[in-house]
This record gives structure tokens, C-alpha cells and sequence, in this order.
């Protein structure tokens, strides 16, 4: 802490606390400074405001008496046995009980949630609160539980994290891919720390420009990138998401596979995918594999393959493997997030494993907010030989949309770099079942614009609704 107070002074401290009243009571015209708010305030929010803290959660350093394994986050204790009045496992119950004992004053809880992100950044073990992979409905749920939980337990309040959903922010296992200073300027679903609020914002001055549900009637004025003997593929874009839609003709959703190569960066790539028994026009860095509605995914040439390298190359965490350095190796990967780094708990003497999950499945399903099953996790419709895809930038390996950068050749680079690019080559095929021929997949070029601005409008979560009728439950 005493490097804290040489770095900030008391006429800093004070400076900025006075700023941020005046923000909130819509009495302030801040010039722009890095890494602080800037910009006119006209409206006075503060009868909204439940009170004031001084600085965020406290440092773990400025906080004695603990050992955990995690210098700077997670010091608490939990008894994973405690069970509800519904005889499950409810660690976070324990945890309000056993926090709660501890104060003779009032207690509220700051912050409870859980985000509405496709990406994931932790899971539970037992409870299934995870950081990420909730749909919006799932989200309400579960924050109207720990609400719950926490009325129950004898809290004076709590307040729910967060309103809105916020673009700019990283999370730990997504931040090597992106470019701090852009994160504003595009929405990343892959980030969970981005997902928390109750309120989207989706991109799009007054609606999207796509909604992935089997409706093709919004691709009417889109161009054909490239086509095969069955199947035409159209791609267009916006500040989230790279969408895709396919006519197909003479297809068996049930049976047969479609493939969609991509190629984002000169000088490497895939010919062609042996087990799968496809090649391409161009090398490939990405392929998308639509194959029913439980088995389909985005995979990643090996040698692009970002995970692999960070965790295998740079961190060595993980088992290397000779070929996937090979360019044109012809091997095509799983996509994998981390979810935890190996740690050792020196109370209980044990070593919690490296550990993963596929983050390139596809989860199919509406993503119409509009339409009664809509689930915002959804990747992928199909409907009457229709096929509409949505991919995160991130997960083509695009470090930031808005600048048209990629990431770079990683073993030429011998890094996580950006370079620009212009456009991609983005193909179509079907391998119908029993086929023995290898079929070459013709490409075309989609070429995005880059923005100054995103462009973005509101929307009410699901989760948004069922938070209101549980506060209601409790008066």
C-alpha cells in the first residue's frame, strides 16, 4: 500500500472523488484523460444513488491474516458441505452464514451476479453458478436464487452487479487476445466480465443487422460471396459478431456435414482436412463443421491455434505437440478456453489440474429476442435448407474488429501480435453421408469496413423481468 500513496497524491484523491460527485449529481465537463471518465454530465442521477464506497475492493495486500493460493482473488473459505433447505449443496449460502456471523453491524452485499456471456472464465463445482455460458433466462434465475439466499440469511440489502453490460472490460483467460486500448469499440460475448447487466447493449443503431433464427428474410439485400454444387454462402458483420447464412440444396441436417473454411492471414493454413475427408482453394485457418444439432463446432488449424500456443508454447502448461508448429500441417483443433491454471492449496495439500473446456461448440437454438424461445446463446438455426451461423470475432482470431487487426503468424512472431487485415476468404461445401470423394471447397472474399464508432442500441434481459418479480416476492 505504500507504493499506492507515493503514486497518487492526497490532491489527486481528493480532485477525483470531487469529479465523481459532481458526475452523479450532472454538474461536470471533464476533459479527456487516459484511464479516467471524460465528457459533459447533465442529468443528476443521485436520488437513485444507495451510498457511497471509498475505492473498489480493497487490495489483497491491505487485507492481513490470509493464505490462500490466489494472491489476488478468491480469499475466502467456503464449507462445501453445507446444504439448503432443499438438501442441495449451496456453497455461496454458506458462505453469506458464515460471513454474517462475523459482523455485529448490518451487513449488505455489494456485489452478486452472474453474466450472460457465451464465454466462460470460471465454473462451480457444485452449484453451476458459473462465470459465463448462462443464457439471458438462465442468467435471471440465478440471480434472483442468490437474492434469495441472501434475504434469508438476514442481509440489509444487496445490490445486484450489474445494470448494463459493459464492452470495455477484460477477463483473465480472453485478455491475450484482444487489444487493451480497443475493447471499447467492439462487444466481445467471449469475455464474460463484458456480460453482467441486466441491460444489453447490442450492436446496431435501432435493431441488429442479423437475428439467427432460421428467418432469412433479413439477407435479402446481401451478396453472394462464393457457392458450391448445393450450397451459396452470404457473410456480413457488425461490432459483435461475423454472420453467416447458407441456402443449401439436396441437404441432410440430420446426416450430412456442411463445412465453411475461412482463411484470415497469408502464408499458412490448411489444404485440406483429411479426416474429414475436404479441401480447400485456399489454405484455411478456420473451419466451421455444421453436423446436426448437437455436434457442431468451429475448429482452428493447429498452427493458428491461439490456446495451444499460449498455454503449450509460452506458458507450458500443457504438453506440446511437435506437429501443430508445422505450417500446413493439415491437423484442425478443438477450440478451448482455460478455465483454471494448475494451483496447489497448501491447506488441504492438494493440486487443482490445468483445466479446459471446448468453447468452439455450437450451441443450436433462436437468438431473437423477439420470439419465444430465444436463447441468447445461440449460435446457429436451420430452417426449411437454411443454415444462419454467428461466430464472436474473437473466435476467428480477430484481436480487434474495429481496426481490421488480426492476430499474426504465432510461431513467426514468436508472439500474440496484431496485423491488419483487409478481408477474408470464406468458402462452402456438404460431404453428404457415405460420400467417399474428396471435394475441393471453392472460395470468395468478404471485406469488412472498420469503424471510429460503434454503433449500439438497448435492450431489456430476460433476466431483467424475472429480477423484478423476484424483488416484488420480497416485499
Amino acid at each position: 500500500m505504500q507504493q499506492c500513496r507515493e503514486l497518487v497524491n492526497d490532491n489527486d484523491f481528493i480532485k477525483d472523488a470531487t469529479d465523481l460527485v459532481d458526475i452523479i449529481h450532472g454538474n461536470a465537463n471533464l476533459p479527456e484523460k487516459l484511464g479516467f471518465a471524460s465528457g459533459e454530465y447533465k442529468k443528476d442521477v443521485s436520488p437513485y444513488v444507495v451510498g457511497w464506497i471509498l475505492g473498489i475492493e480493497w487490495d489483497p495486500y491491505f487485507v492481513q491474516g490470509t493464505n490462500e493460493p490466489y494472491e489476488q482473488e478468491d480469499m475466502v473459505v467456503v464449507n462445501m458441505e453445507h446444504k439448503d433447505e432443499n438438501g442441495k449443496i449451496n456453497t455461496y449460502k454458506a458462505y453469506l452464514r458464515d460471513l454474517f456471523k462475523e459482523h455485529t453491524m448490518p451487513v449488505l452485499v455489494a456485489e452478486f451476479g452472474v453474466p450472460s456471456s457465451r464465454g466462460m472464465a470460471h465454473e462451480s463445482k457444485y452449484s453451476g453458478y458459473n462465470q459465463g455460458n448462462h443464457d439471458e433466462t438462465e442468467q435471471g434465475r440465478i440471480v434472483a436464487s442468490l437474492l434469495s439466499d441472501i434475504y434469508e440469511e438476514g442481509y440489509c440489502g444487496a445490490l445486484v452487479f450489474t445494470w448494463q453490460d459493459e464492452w470495455f472490460k477484460r477477463t483473465w483467460n480472453t485478455t491475450d487476445f484482444d487489444l487493451p486500448d480497443q475493447r471499447p469499440f467492439w462487444s466481445n460475448p467471449q469475455t464474460n466480465e463484458q456480460a453482467f447487466g441486466l441491460l444489453a447493449f447490442e450492436p446496431g443503431d435501432k435493431k441488429s443487422i442479423c437475428y439467427v433464427d432460421g428467418d432469412i428474410s433479413d439477407w435479402q439485400e446481401d451478396t453472394l460471396i462464393s457457392t458450391s454444387d448445393n450450397a451459396s454462402i452470404y457473410v456480413k458483420s457488425d461490432e459483435k459478431y461475423v454472420y453467416l447464412m447458407v441456402k443449401t440444396r439436396d441437404f441432410d441436417f440430420s446426416k450430412d456435414s456442411l463445412f465453411i473454411p475461412v482463411d484470415i492471414i497469408e502464408g499458412q493454413g490448411n489444404e485440406e482436412d483429411k479426416s474429414r475427408n475436404v479441401s480447400f482453394e485456399r489454405p484455411a485457418d478456420f473451419l466451421i463443421q455444421i453436423n446436426n444439432e448437437n455436434n457442431s463446432r468451429i475448429l482452428v488449424n493447429a498452427y493458428y491455434d491461439s490456446f495451444y500456443y499460449l498455454y503449450a508454447e509460452q506458458l507450458q502448461m500443457m504438453e506440446k505437440n511437435a506437429e501443430y508448429s508445422k505450417n500446413g500441417n493439415g491437423i484442425f483443433n478443438p477450440m478451448y478456453h482455460c478455465l483454471s491454471r494448475e494451483i496447489y492449496l497448501p491447506e488441504d495439500k492438494e493440486t487443482i489440474p490445468f483445466s479446459q473446456y471446448e468453447t468452439g461448440m455450437l450451441k443450436f437454438g433462436d437468438a431473437n429476442p423477439k420470439h419465444q424461445n430465444y436463447n441468447s446463446l445461440t449460435d446457429f438455426s436451420y430452417q426449411d435448407g437454411n443454415i444462419e451461423i454467428r461466430i464472436p470475432w474473437q473466435l476467428l482470431n480477430v484481436m480487434d474488429p474495429s481496426t481490421k487487426s488480426v492476430m499474426g503468424n504465432l510461431y513467426k512472431n514468436k508472439s500474440i501480435k496484431a496485423e491488419k487485415a483487409e478481408g477474408i476468404y470464406i468458402g462452402v461445401g456438404i460431404v453428404k453421408k457415405g460420400m467417399s470423394d474428396n471435394e475441393t471447397i471453392s472460395m470468395g472474399y468478404y471485406k469488412w469496413s472498420g469503424w471510429t464508432m460503434p454503433t449500439y442500441h438497448e435492450r431489456l434481459k430476460p433476466s431483467y423481468y424475472i429480477l423484478k418479480d423476484a424483488f416484488k416476492d420480497l416485499e
